[in-house]
């Protein structure tokens, strides 16, 4: 999608009474029959990875009847409605422009995206093994050969090798790990930006006297997730790292630096099927 003129017809969900958001749409027909005339937005956003960002909501009033009738008449030249047949799909989406890794994150059924949300289609029963292999530092090594300027084009993700011969043999465990690693950020991120709208967010929802309480709780539940999320982020490496036969050539670590909301102290587990990679 190219609106021609994001300051017309995109808002930040909070901005719009909620009761004109159409949530959790399956396609362009549904949301025509809604009588909604705002529909969730993946618009890329600050590096994340797994789950989030869902900030935006776009007019899509009747089909996206204001922008097509500006294009008509020449007001919005600019307006683009390309592969609407995929608008609405759960897919895997990424930000177009990053200053750091290249992170991708699972989207929900529900939202329309742009070329800073671009987003993959894979096969449903594939989508935790995709989402796990584009989040590794292997994916991050061969985006930064194909287009060094950190711009992840559609075209380069499409061109990113991935050995199929592997997919049976880690599946299982993969699966696992990618939708661990989903529900721990997808938790982070509705905690406090929930575009569904949670009733009160956690730091209200521990029944302890003292705010300093509630909050100590929070915190050391917040390390504890993040902790484990770095564990599952680290044997995901490590399964693709050995698949692809660089064991001498990456660490299934990341800098923690490059992580800030990771805690420093987690360690990779790795249990693959043949001897465990020397970098794990």
């Amino acid at each position: 999608m190219s609106t021609g003129n994001n300051n017309k017809f995109i808002r930040i969900w909070n901005e719009i009474n909620f009761n004109k958001i159409g949530l959790l749409i399956n396609d362009p027909n549904q949301a025509a029959k809604s009588g909604k005339k705002w529909f969730p937005y993946n618009k890329g956003g600050e590096f994340r990875k797994w789950y989030g960002n869902n900030i935006f909501i776009l007019n899509y009033d009747n089909d996206a009847q204001d922008m097509q009738s500006g294009f008509l008449d020449g007001s919005n030249t600019g307006f683009r409605h390309d592969n609407r047949h995929l608008y609405f799909k759960a897919s895997i989406t990424w930000s177009f422009i990053s200053s750091s890794y290249f992170g991708v994150r699972y989207s929900d059924h529900g939202f329309i995206f742009d070329v800073g949300g671009s987003s993959a289609f894979p096969p449903e029963n594939l989508t935790n093994v995709f989402t796990g292999y584009l989040s590794t530092k292997i994916c991050f090594e061969f985006m930064k050969v194909m287009n060094p300027t950190l711009n992840f084009q559609v075209g380069n993700v499409a061109s990113l090798p991935i050995l199929s011969t592997v997919i049976d043999k880690i599946k299982p465990r993969i699966d696992e790990i990618v939708s661990q690693a989903i529900t721990i950020s997808r938790k982070d991120w509705d905690n406090f930006r929930n575009l569904l709208g949670l009733p009160n967010p956690s730091l209200l929802r521990n029944n302890t006297p003292h705010l300093s309480q509630t909050f100590t709780t929070w915190e050391n539940e917040s390390e504890t997730a993040f902790r484990k999320l770095q564990q599952l982020e680290e044997e995901n490496n490590c399964y693709w790292i050995e698949a692809y036969g660089l064991q001498d050539e990456l660490t299934p670590k990341y800098p923690t630096s490059k992580l800030p909301s990771v805690a420093q102290t987690s360690t990779a587990i790795c249990v693959p099927s043949s001897p465990t990679p020397s970098a794990a």
